[in-house]
């Protein structure tokens, strides 16, 4: 399987991917608007989105190895075999380190491959960031940790974007981001809201989908689009979506919302054992 590593650092609003870019190791600026690591593994023919449904799961998997909720680095393990399961298009990762999202032979992006067969899977991770440290938050064992994406079948990224929150809570070092790719002709997005201060992450929820999302989807033709991410506001996360979009919850924390001609097919929750959230499993189609 021949692997093309595609990497881009501050990489502007709406700019194309550049998959023999030079390798950069970490997005150390926590100013960047547009610092995001990709990976694409090549492995046959795409499809564009539009040919058939989008099956997105989101997933936060606890595996930065500081919370109580993490289980010896078990759950992106535990994520694949609900991939293998359900075979997404589409999974969204919040609480992850970089190597979960970006290393071909990890248990995620390895699923991935093998959901979507004789297809490109692209894989987008960007950092949380250390506002003590001025640098990504780290996992444990030093690896980056943060938020990232992992699409099969509808070819390489054409754009991408990273937004660092204005509003953060003064009193955790770790800020908050989200970050957006273009994938087919859509654009997919994820996000982990502050989650020890809820009027924080209602700040940042109303700043993503006011702000930052409308100005990704400006500068990509206003595509269909899926969000997903834990928001970390319960049904609360009602009063920040706008107008037009769709949108699913796993009950508590997790959603996935959507607009621009995707409509709901299915929605579903999957148990997990070494994560504290379920797998949020929705199915959209266009008509």
């Amino acid at each position: 399987m021949p692997v093309v590593l595609a990497v881009a650092l501050l990489l502007p609003l709406g700019a194309a991917a550049t998959p023999d870019a030079a390798a950069a190791s970490t997005c150390a600026d926590p100013a960047a608007q547009g610092c995001v690591l990709t990976q694409t593994i090549t492995v046959g023919p795409d499809r564009p989105v539009t040919a058939a449904t989008v099956r997105e799961i989101q997933f936060n998997l606890c595996d930065s190895g500081r919370a109580g909720c993490f289980h010896d680095g078990r759950s992106p393990a535990e994520a694949a075999s609900v991939i293998d399961r359900y075979a997404p298009t589409v999974v969204t990762l919040n609480e992850i380190c970089s190597r979960d999202v970006l290393d071909p032979a990890a248990p995620i992006p390895a699923a991935m491959v093998r959901a979507a067969g004789a297809t490109t899977v692209v894989a987008a991770f960007t950092p949380a960031m250390n506002s003590v440290a001025h640098a990504p938050y780290r996992c444990v064992d030093g690896d980056e940790y943060g938020i990232g994406l992992v699409i099969g079948g509808y070819g390489p990224a054409t754009a991408m974007a990273r937004y660092l929150y204005r509003v953060q809570f003064a009193r955790t070092a770790e800020h908050r981001a989200a970050v957006c790719i273009t994938v087919g002709g859509a654009d997919f997005c994820t996000t982990h809201l502050e989650s020890d201060d809820h009027a924080t992450a209602a700040a940042q929820c109303r700043e993503l989908m006011d702000t930052d999302v409308p100005r990704f989807r400006a500068a990509t033709a206003n595509r269909p689009t899926v969000v997903g991410g834990d928001l970390n506001l319960g049904d609360d996360a009602r009063s920040c979506v706008p107008a037009g979009w769709g949108g699913r919850a796993d009950g508590g924390v997790q959603h996935v919302l959507w607009a621009g001609g995707f409509r709901l097919v299915s929605a579903t929750t999957v148990a997990m054992h070494d994560t504290d959230h379920p797998a949020l499993v929705v199915d959209l189609t266009r008509p």
